[in-house]
């Protein structure tokens, strides 16, 4: 389309915009924050509303800054000469007839020269990178630039920060924690190349960047924007989202790696526990009235399908909760009972499991308004551990049944002693056996209906047995 054809003509979406300027759609979104891009919203109240700009506006935008937009220049098109004679910019000039046949056989053989140089060394796979102020650089295995993404992001953390977030979760041995990948070079789609899945991480929560998948060329393949206005109650929760959990997992085993990706509402909640398929279509969706911020996942009854574990907390009750599903269906929201923690926009959850777990003396000392869980890990013998933060209390779930023991630590022990001898535990001589009994006997798990100390699988096999019965929506 010619340029003048462009002019009075409405852009309706970012990627329009971006194209007309000749800008990524990152660059284009900063302008619109810090520079005053002329973007127009059709709700105007919304972020997330379709955008559309006119190009008369842009182009006076551009004019007033000093901007221009990236010119191509048209090498097949004829020049005039001084002599009047018109002639094509790609004939070759200044070579006697008699020469030419040299002259293309040499070049041919640099060509050929150049060709089995560019293959040995031809820039590889994605492997590595760097960040540099808000630019990520992917490299290859052996360092060379592949090409590279301007977030856009003025506190974007660093490579530092990038090289403890990388590939895989990472355990804490200390105290258990997880710390979950932002930066994810796999093969995702099975296609025999690495993508690469990347979310901005920035030191200023509203201005992290959505997550976003690139082929091996750094092509934008998706994108996928965490979260989205909730109302719970009378009240109306915002979009703005930052992402706590990123994983890959081939959960059903075709051999192509689905997305797990958990967001947290900022600053209250829900959270958005989110599962997309190698194309960042959403496959499943579930609500959390409180954090969720450990998970793990593996196939408890060797289906070949994975179960999924989400452990935080639940803000009504005020709890540390354990949330699992079968993969397949992950939807709906949490169990609640007050309506100011119900949302009418999400359904009755598809949860296998959920569960919450007593307070303990130190919670009501160090944190009145309910612990959480620091560490969710795989044991051996099919058994899990999780450890709660501030109390650091290990519950062992066998993986088949319910929470099969409870152990304290001797960082529980040694706080219970310090708040009773400073008086702020009731309570004499601790006796573990009655201590961790009463534990185990007040976790509470939802049916359904109701909160019931009788868990809802009561084993893995009725687990199974659900998953045979289930038909697929």
């Amino acid at each position: 389309m010619a340029e003048d054809n462009l002019k009075g003509r409405r852009l309706s979406s970012w990627k329009e915009i971006a194209e007309y300027l000749g800008w990524d759609e990152r660059t284009c979104l900063r302008w619109e924050k810090n520079l005053g891009l002329p973007v127009q919203r059709i709700d105007p109240e919304s972020k997330r509303s379709r955008v559309f700009a006119y190009a008369d506006d842009l182009d006076k935008w551009l004019q007033g800054r000093g901007h221009h937009k990236p010119q191509l220049l048209e090498t097949s098109d004829p020049v005039e000469h001084a002599d009047g004679a018109r002639e094509s910019m790609r004939k070759p000039r200044g070579i006697f007839p008699w020469a030419r046949p040299a002259f293309f056989a040499l070049a041919g053989a640099a060509l050929l020269g150049l060709g089995y140089l560019a293959f040995f060394n031809a820039p590889g796979e994605p492997a590595d990178f760097e960040v540099r102020g808000s630019v990520l650089a992917v490299k290859d295995a052996s360092g060379r630039n592949l090409w590279t993404y301007d977030t856009g992001a003025d506190n974007l953390r660093g490579t530092d920060f990038y090289r403890q977030h990388f590939q895989d979760i990472k355990i804490d041995a200390n105290n258990f924690g997880q710390s979950f990948p932002f930066l994810i070079m796999k093969d995702i789609d099975a296609d025999g190349k690495r993508e690469v899945l990347f979310a901005a991480q920035s030191q200023d929560p509203v201005d992290m960047g959505p997550l976003i998948c690139f082929d091996h060329s750094g092509n934008e393949l998706w994108r996928f924007e965490p979260g989205g206005e909730r109302v719970y109650g009378q009240r109306n929760f915002s979009d703005d989202y930052y992402l706590e959990i990123l994983d890959v997992q081939d959960l059903d085993g075709d051999g192509r790696l689905e997305v797990i990706a958990v967001a947290n509402q900022i600053p209250f909640f829900p959270t958005q526990v989110a599962i997309l398929n190698c194309r960042g279509e959403l496959i499943g969706e579930y609500w959390n009235a409180g954090r969720l911020s450990r998970y793990a996942a593996a196939d408890l009854n060797a289906d070949g399908r994975k179960e999924l574990f989400f452990a935080g907390k639940n803000n009504e009750y005020h709890k540390p909760c354990l949330v699992v599903f079968d993969s397949a269906r992950v939807e709906g929201g949490s169990p609640q009972s007050l309506d100011c923690y119900r949302s009418p926009q999400v359904g009755q959850g598809t949860e296998m499991i959920y569960a919450l777990f007593p307070k303990t003396d130190i919670d009501r000392v160090e944190d009145p308004g309910g612990d959480s869980f620091v560490g969710i890990q795989r044991l051996r013998n099919n058994r899990w551990g999780l450890w709660t933060t501030s109390s650091f209390v290990c519950y062992e779930f066998d993986g088949r049944d319910r929470i099969s023991s409870v152990h304290l630590s001797d960082t529980f022990r040694r706080k219970y002693e310090r708040y009773r001898d400073e008086g702020r535990i009731e309570a004499g001589e601790l006796d573990e056996t009655a201590f961790t009994d009463a534990l185990a006997a007040g976790i509470l798990y939802h049916n359904g209906r109701e909160w019931t100390s009788e868990p809802f699988s009561k084993s893995i096999e009725l687990v199974r047995k659900q998953k045979r019965n289930f038909i697929p929506r």
